[in-house]
């Protein structure tokens, strides 16, 4: 019988949900591991009318972004026409795929407007994906020598003619466009910012991109914002805006700004950190997003009259940000939704019944669920943090009853760090470690989103402080409950929590040892070589050349206090990752040598930022040595 580790790399996550006019769905499934050296695979499927799914691309294919027609086409992107997702193609039932446009580029958005023709976004050669898409840059072929220049990799929106395949460009020069949605009279409400990296996005504005070309910003906002969404009458647009400290992450309160004089009225969002808005009629408005552990869903009035909202004790969209998908007649929502108990499926959630709760409609996961179900027990836990802070997470443990309470504990902190832990089928990858017998602790310390913005800004000019404490807290009430071992507790953590896992073996002896994955050693040198600066500006204070910003980026290195660790620290890197570039984990690791420390780093070629989307061999090798090394300084669970 193969291992967890083994079944979860088959996990199939359906994503980009969309449905036609007529109620026929298309999602796409994607796989959770590539089977060889920068392969990527994933499949589009559509439900038809009989309850049946029906798989529509080729094997091999990459694909996304599906759209429906009002005439029941379905619109894609694929990778058919080359190495990255550039092709723009349409299927009916009536034909088969055919390629209608290729772009330079891969197309991240296809939406059919009302004339028939397709608007299209697609980044340029030379664009960067997402910390949460691995953080690597989009490249058509390896370029030799490598050549960078500021203002490329702009992402743009094209007007295609499916008939013709004719493609004209709709952005003014030297902009980037990151999300749209489509007037009624045709024009375009979007997300846009002058500066086409990462970093530009964090200084993104809402703006309306008129039929003339021009560009009409609407609102700057003091934050992040996503979510565009058009009012059906066309005279208002809804954001929802957050301190995001990734480009994906953003959740926090929805704005709803007159498309004629750019005024903004803010929402009332029924304790709900929104991460996903859409209209439901002219005065009210699909509203998706997290409250504390779980998910949340319905509709917000927009004149502050009724709404009504849902909580799930699950993730609803993905893990980054929650999303539903509603049905025109306003009858059923969809989701991708996971639980505890439950692998991601496409589900469906009946408005006329609402106790019925949601039902699931796709069995991608059936398998890999059978083998994997039921063997860890996962318990919502609370305690009280710094300066008496309200804190939750989650508490992972075997489900063998001799394990329980017992043996050695993995703390795991987030990435984000304006993120958290859910209820999910696999929380915080907990069930690689619980089938090794440990139990895993996932906290969510002050900078999680699900609690409000307030507790989301927290650790704004704090880095490692209060919300280190935070998780000190919650490991000294499961010590005093029994449920930890002072001498055999572990840490890791990717991304913020890769910063967190070196920060923390300098400040305290609470861990024995510590694993830093796609981490952060020094905001310096962070700030000047990653793709998005801009968020260590916000969470220092500055720029790093600023006298009192660069007291604090120094101070809140881990490099700058090597000397204090007394734990084991391993390392795991992308060497591709332009979030936190490859040189963290070199710093770290040197200076961990030079002071004599125990340390071991190993760098995964072709790999990005975290390991959620490597290659099969690559996460198989990744967790092998995650367990190899906890066992051998936290002691192996008992057998």
């Amino acid at each position: 019988m193969r291992s967890v580790r083994e079944a979860l790399l088959d996990l199939k996550r359906p994503s980009a949900v969309a449905m036609g006019p007529d109620g026929r769905l298309a999602v796409v499934a994607e796989h959770s591991a590539h089977p060889a050296k920068g392969s990527r695979r994933n499949e589009l499927w559509v439900l038809n009318s009989g309850g049946e799914w029906r798989r529509i691309s080729r094997g091999g294919e990459a694909v996304g972004a599906p759209g429906w027609s009002d005439d029941g086409r379905l619109a894609y992107a694929s990778d058919e026409a080359g190495s990255v997702r550039n092709a723009v193609m349409v299927w009916s039932d009536s034909a088969d795929a055919s390629r209608v446009a290729t772009l330079g580029g891969p197309v991240e958005d296809v939406r059919w407007a009302p004339e028939g023709h397709l608007l299209v976004l697609a980044a340029d050669p030379g664009a960067d994906a997402a910390a949460i898409d691995a953080a690597v840059k989009i490249e058509t072929e390896e370029e030799d020598p490598k050549v960078h220049r500021p203002g490329t990799g702009w992402r743009r929106l094209w007007r295609v003619d499916p008939a013709t395949g004719g493609a004209d460009e709709l952005t003014p020069d030297r902009v980037s466009i990151w999300e749209f949605d489509i007037l009624s009279d045709g024009s375009v409400a979007g997300i846009f910012s002058e500066d086409p990296t990462e970093h530009g996005w964090y200084r993104s504005f809402a703006g309306v991109l008129e039929g003339s070309g021009t560009l009409r910003k609407l609102y700057e906002p003091r934050w992040q914002i996503t979510s565009p969404a058009a009012s059906p009458d066309g005279t208002r647009v809804a954001v929802v805006e957050g301190w995001a400290s990734d480009r994906g992450l953003v959740a926090g309160d929805v704005r709803v700004i007159e498309v004629s004089s750019g005024a903004v009225r803010d929402l009332h969002t029924d304790r709900v950190d929104a991460s996903w808005v859409a209209w439901r009629d002219e005065s009210s408005l699909w509203v998706a997003g997290w409250r504390g552990l779980g998910s949340a869903f319905g509709w917000l009035s927009t004149d502050g009259g009724e709404h009504q909202v849902w909580t799930d004790a699950s993730t609803l969209g993905d893990s980054y940000a929650a999303s539903v998908v509603p049905d025109p007649d306003r009858r059923r929502l969809l989701a991708v939704r996971e639980a505890i108990d439950a692998p991601p499926e496409v589900a469906t959630f009946n408005l006329d019944d609402p106790d019925r709760g949601w039902q699931p409609l796709s069995a991608f996961n059936d398998e890999v669920a059978s083998e994997v179900r039921g063997m860890a027990q996962v318990d919502a836990v609370e305690w009280t943090g710094e300066g008496g802070e309200r804190i939750e997470g989650l508490l992972v443990t075997p489900q063998d009853a001799a394990r329980r309470h017992d043996g050695p504990l993995v703390t795991h902190v987030h990435g984000g760090p304006t993120w958290g832990f859910r209820w999910a089928f696999n929380p915080g990858d907990s069930l690689e470690l619980a089938e090794a017998g440990y139990q895993v602790f996932l906290p969510n310390p002050r900078g999680s989103t699900g609690w409000g913005q307030r507790f989301t800004q927290a650790n704004i000019l704090d880095p490692g402080g209060a919300e280190l404490e935070d998780v000190l807290a919650g490991i000294r009430k499961l010590i005093a409950h029994g449920r930890a071992e002072r001498g055999r507790i572990g840490l890791m953590g990717t991304s913020y929590g890769g910063y967190l896992s070196a920060w923390a073996p300098t400040q305290t002896d609470a861990f024995a040892t510590a694993i830093m994955i796609s981490g952060i050693s020094n905001n310096v040198s962070c700030h000047n070589t990653a793709n998005n600066a801009h968020f260590y500006e916000v969470m220092l204070g500055g720029l790093p050349h600023e006298p009192e910003a660069l007291d604090r980026y120094l101070d809140r290195s881990p490099v700058r206090w090597v000397p204090n660790v007394s734990s084991p620290v391993l390392i795991l890197h992308g060497e591709k990752d332009l979030c936190t570039p490859l040189g963290q984990a070199q710093e770290y690791y040197q200076a961990l040598v030079e002071a004599g420390k125990t340390t071991e780093m190993v760098v995964y070629p072709r790999e990005g930022h975290g390991s959620h989307n490597w290659e099969r061999e690559h996460q198989l090798d990744y967790w092998n040595r995650i367990v190899e090394w906890f066992d051998r300084h936290l002691g192996p669970p008992a057998p």
